[in-house]
């Protein structure tokens, strides 16, 4: 979706008029009024944006950190993926009467109307076919402030005998190197089920000198790199599929555009693309698990890491 699309007004009429009523009150109305009532204030709500500043300052810091996960995962974001990432924050949550389910973490913020769902029951329904993803108005993602995250309390230890780290110019090169490949390839073929063509990976391995099967960094080891870029890229919105149809993912942006973002900037994009990627796995498990599950792992994992204090991070 563009931002265009994750505009509720474009939705709203579909909807009955009850939870339109309970939306509207995010906005200052109340439970008289009429459908078509409802839907014009939240539309002249999110169309202010001094109106939107107050309704982010009146929320909880569980529906603004809730706000700020959508942020940064382009909009829209699975509800598993959102209750997950909300406990894994640290925000004080709701008490739910079904805590062991993640969509009840998210349910009240579909009802209030911070979110709306893909479901084909409904917008404000979290079952049904369909209904496995929530999106929020860009208008109000844009208002919400970066996610942050409950401090972990932690007793420092020794520091250990040996520590890996990459310079960030080091790192920047070789992603830079990804995307000149990328370009000079003039883009990888896509198959109808939207996975890129296997010749076109081997293609792109090739020109960046990798081994097929893995790669290794740092003495980590990383299986079928080119899946993993790639798909890191792409929901980092560095690639796309062209406006004229052909089913192929290109830059979407140009190189230099990358090579002129701070360090911070390059990794934080990528970093929460990757985040969202469920077609390649860290290694082989025993086990069949749920791809999503994956994402999921990676972003929990991830908000813990964010919890560390800063002053922790080069003692634990």
């Amino acid at each position: 979706m563009s931002n265009h699309e994750f505009q509720f007004d474009l939705y709203l009429a579909q909807e009955n008029a009850e939870p339109l009523k309970r939306m509207a009150r995010l906005w200052g109305g109340d439970y008289k009024l009429r459908k078509a009532q409802s839907i014009a204030l939240i539309c002249q709500g999110l169309a202010n944006p001094q109106k939107i500043k107050e309704v982010i300052a009146s929320l909880t810091d569980y529906e603004r950190t809730a706000l700020a996960m959508a942020k940064q995962m382009g909009g829209m974001i699975g509800i598993e993926t959102l209750g997950l990432g909300l406990r894994a924050s640290g925000v004080s949550i709701p008490p739910s009467k079904y805590d062991y389910e993640l969509k009840d973490l998210v349910r009240p913020l579909v009802e209030k109307g911070l979110f709306l769902s893909n479901s084909s029951w409904g917008l404000f329904s979290l079952d049904g076919y369909g209904g496995n993803e929530v999106f929020s108005d860009y208008r109000l993602l844009a208002a919400v402030d970066q996610l942050q995250c409950e401090s972990l309390s932690l007793t420092s230890t020794d520091n250990p005998a040996a520590s890996t780290y990459r310079q960030g110019a080091v790192v920047a090169l070789e992603l830079i190197g990804i995307l000149q490949a990328l370009e000079k390839l003039g883009g990888l073929g896509l198959i109808k089920s939207g996975d890129v063509r296997v010749n076109d990976l081997r293609k792109l391995t090739k020109a960046l000198k990798w081994k097929n099967d893995k790669l290794v960094v740092d003495g980590m080891t990383f299986p079928q790199p080119a899946s993993c870029w790639v798909n890191g890229f792409f929901y980092a919105d560095w690639l796309t599929l062209p406006s004229d149809g052909q089913r192929r993912l290109v830059l979407q942006h140009s190189v230099d555009k990358f090579a002129s973002l701070s360090y911070r900037e390059q990794i934080a994009q990528l970093l929460w693309g990757m985040l969202q990627v469920h077609q390649w796995q860290e290694g082989q498990f025993n086990s069949w698990v749920r791809p999503q599950n994956y994402a999921n792992a990676r972003l929990a994992l991830t908000l813990v890491l964010k919890s560390i204090p800063v002053d922790k991070l080069r003692r634990i």
